[in-house]
């Protein structure tokens, strides 16, 4: 059977489908699903992994329980989902093995179950599959279907990360940060945010922003915590926009500018950050009274 990847040029590919090669379906599958040098077509997608399916390959067979999943190309069926996961595992699939354990972790079309999910995501840990061994470490950071042991924890955490999960660097990081199951590092926290951070993971730029801004294991350097925090905001992160309303009104390595930081702080409120909200309601009482202040002055003026 012909190997298809990324490179393959498209004429090959599709070539390759006619024939019915497995590899060659699932790659224009994806190919249809991200709109890679084809129009993204999600219902053209889940057609040929549908197609490819047939054969009981183990990938395709995954990634059509991933569409049923998420509705991707098709109406959503969670318990068809778990089904084509659970067969897709048994053929090998560390890939399946994984979300059949995401599955049981959540209670996603199966009765929640953490000790069947972390046996699943120790089958797949073992198979050198980042995400399941930093599912697994998770598991283990947090007690769910096992004892907690951090020990273990940054163990996976770090087998997870020698095979590319740069959540797990972000996770491990934090551990280094804290001491949980290691001496505190926060050196080695900051070398590993920073290769999350490039990669452009948003958790790892805001706690990167957090440690510039305060100067833990690092020299201080607001210029560089106030862009970690935008380029963290920009991609919708949570956490990060307290952090960047205080750099706002602080004029942390950016002009003082009150009327952007209550801004900030109202979308922060919102999604439920308290420091933000009480931040939010002194500075509009604050803006409230010198406005009443300049008012009684006789002399009335635009309070930002």
């Amino acid at each position: 059977m012909a190997k298809y990847d990324e490179n393959t040029d498209l004429d090959e590919l599709l070539l390759g489908v006619e024939q019915g090669d497995v590899r060659a379906l699932c790659e224009l599958a994806w190919r249809h699903r991200l709109g890679t040098g084809v129009e993204k077509d999600e219902k053209r997608s889940f057609e040929l992994f549908l197609e490819a399916s047939k054969t009981n390959d183990p990938d395709a067979l995954n990634n059509v329980g991933f569409c049923y999943d998420n509705g991707v190309g098709v109406k959503a069926d969670v318990q068809l989902a778990n089904r084509l996961y659970r067969k897709a595992a048994e053929l090998g699939s560390a890939a399946a093995m994984n979300n059949l354990g995401w599955n049981y972790l959540n209670g996603v079309g199966v009765k929640k179950s953490p000790s069947a999910a972390v046996r699943w995501f120790q089958k797949a840990a073992e198979k050198e599959f980042a995400q399941a061994q930093n599912n697994l470490a998770h598991c283990y950071q947090n007690g769910l279907g096992v004892k907690k042991d951090f020990e273990k924890a940054n163990r996976w955490y770090e087998a997870a990360r020698a095979n590319g999960s740069y959540e797990a660097c972000v996770n491990l990081a934090w551990n280094y940060q804290m001491g949980n199951g290691c001496k505190i590092d926060h050196a080695k926290a900051i070398a590993l945010y920073e290769t999350a951070a490039e990669r452009g993971v948003a958790s790892a730029q805001c706690n990167l922003g957090y440690a510039y801004l305060y100067g833990l294991g690092v020299e201080r350097d607001c210029d560089k915590a106030f862009k970690l925090y935008s380029a963290a905001v920009e991609q919708g992160f949570p956490e990060a926009f307290g952090p960047l309303a205080v750099c706002y009104e602080q004029g942390y390595g950016t002009a003082r500018d009150e009327g952007k930081a209550r801004e900030i702080y109202r979308v922060a409120a919102a999604r439920g950050d308290r420091n933000a909200a009480e931040r939010l309601r002194f500075l509009e009482k604050d803006v409230a009274n010198r406005l009443d202040a300049a008012i009684r002055s006789g002399k009335p003026r635009t309070i930002r």
